[in-house]
Formats: C-alpha cells, structure tokens, sequence
C-alpha cells in the first residue's frame, strides 16, 4: 500500500536528500532529474531548461516540424542583433505540443553560430503561481548557479561572481543587494545604499529591484546579445511581464 511504501522509504531516507519511490520518480518526467543507486531513488532538482533534447530507444530523439516557428524565431533574434533592438516573442499551445523542445533547438542553433550570447532562463511553477517576480528570480538563480539548501555564504559568493563578469565597484554592490533581496539571499545593509530603508518600504523595493535588474542586463547586453527564456509564463507573474516589457522599451 502507499503507507507502506511511504514507511519504507522512511526507514532508509538519507538526511538532506528527497528520497522517492519508482512510482513517484516515473511520474516526474523530463523536467527534474533523478539518481538511482541501490541506496534508493533521490531527486536531484530541476533539470536545466537546455539539457540535451529527450532520449527515443536511447539516442537523442529527432526534432521534426515547426519549421516555420524556427524560421520566426530566427529571425526576429538576427533582427535583434543586427538593429540593437530588443524583441518580444510569445509561443503558444496545449501541454506536450513542442514549445520547450522548439526553444532548445532554436538555442542549440544559436550556439552552434559560434558568435557569443548570453542565455538567461526562468521557469514559473503552479505552487509559487503569481510571486511578484518569481521568474526573474528564478532566472537570476539559474544564472549563478544558485542551488537550494546551499549556505548563505556560498550563494553570496556565487551570485557577487556571476554579477562581477558585467559590474564593478558600487554598481555591483548595489545590484548585488537588490537581487540578492529579490532570491532570498540577504547582504548586510551596509552593502548598498538604501536597503535597510527598501526592507521596510515596498514600493521602494519594487523600484530598487527593477532598477537593480535594468542595470545588470543592460550590462550583459553591452557585452553580448541576450536572450532571455520564460517558461510556463501561463503559471507566472504580471511583475515579471512589466518588467521586461518596460526593459524592451527603453531598448528600443
């Protein structure tokens, strides 16, 4: 029975670790990855959104249809590069029709040019549906490598390196403060100017945040072109959409 499984699985969890059954790991799918070892089934977390394109009879499988799709998304990106502009595009369509599979090819295509871009990727999920900005924070986690469970001091580091490739000085120290607000990784109030007071003030940390997101990513754009994925924005946040909106038109 379920409880008997679950009592089970109980007796032989590894502390820090989320143990499964196989019944619950079959029905995870491709978005998280799973280790299997004879101590059990452990979830290692969510897959990264470009990992290799789904195995058929162990080989990956064909990418096949929606070329017109490729042909837009092409597009518009080499109208991005070329005119220094920024784009918008939304791709549509029921559970299992192609959309994350039709960006991985369209990545894999950009990559494979050999020109440099930066690829930043967030995902919205049906639990934290609506979390003003989840998915730029979910995006910012994913760049620096952020992990849960991680120390505070490590994701710190991780998150002060990956902003330190663009920023510099006080600008890093005050973007550094601002997003390590919006994933849940505090600095010390000393670190930028004004965040003691944006603790307390939401509209004043509403802005901070926006303008601190701005600044990182008009940096990243002056070192590269950058695209930016949203999955599953259906699940996200409308804090998320004016942002970028508003980022699109000061670009243009």
């Amino acid at each position: 029975t379920v409880i008997d499984r679950g009592v089970r699985a109980l007796r032989s969890t590894v502390q820090g670790r989320v143990q499964l059954d196989d019944v619950t790991a079959s029905m995870l799918g491709p978005r998280f990855t799973v280790t299997r070892s004879e101590g059990g089934v452990f979830l290692n977390g969510e897959a990264s959104f470009d990992a290799d394109a789904p195995l058929l009879l162990g080989k990956p499988s064909p990418w096949v249809g929606r070329s017109r799709e490729m042909r837009t998304l092409e597009g518009v990106f080499e109208g991005c590069v070329q005119e220094s502009l920024a784009s918008a595009v939304l791709v549509t369509g029921p559970p299992g029709s192609g959309k994350s599979r039709l960006c991985r090819e369209l990545l894999t295509r950009i990559q494979a040019q050999g020109n440099p871009v930066t690829i930043l990727s967030g995902r919205a999920s049906s639990v934290a549906a609506g979390s003003p900005f989840g998915m730029i924070a979910d995006a910012i986690r994913r760049a620096a490598g952020i992990r849960d469970g991680e120390p505070l001091d490590a994701r710190r580091r991780k998150l002060t390196a990956r902003l330190g490739q663009r920023l510099e000085g006080a600008a890093l120290a005050n973007v550094a403060g601002f997003l390590g607000e919006l994933i849940g990784t505090p600095f010390s109030d000393n670190l930028a100017p004004y965040l003691r007071a944006a603790r307390d003030d939401a509209m004043l940390r509403s802005d901070a945040t926006r303008a601190a997101w701005q600044e990182w990513i008009a940096a990243e754009c002056a070192a590269s072109p950058v695209i930016l994925v949203l999955e599953d924005l259906h699940w996200g946040d409308a804090a998320t959409v004016r942002l970028i909106g508003s980022r699109s038109e000061e670009r243009r």
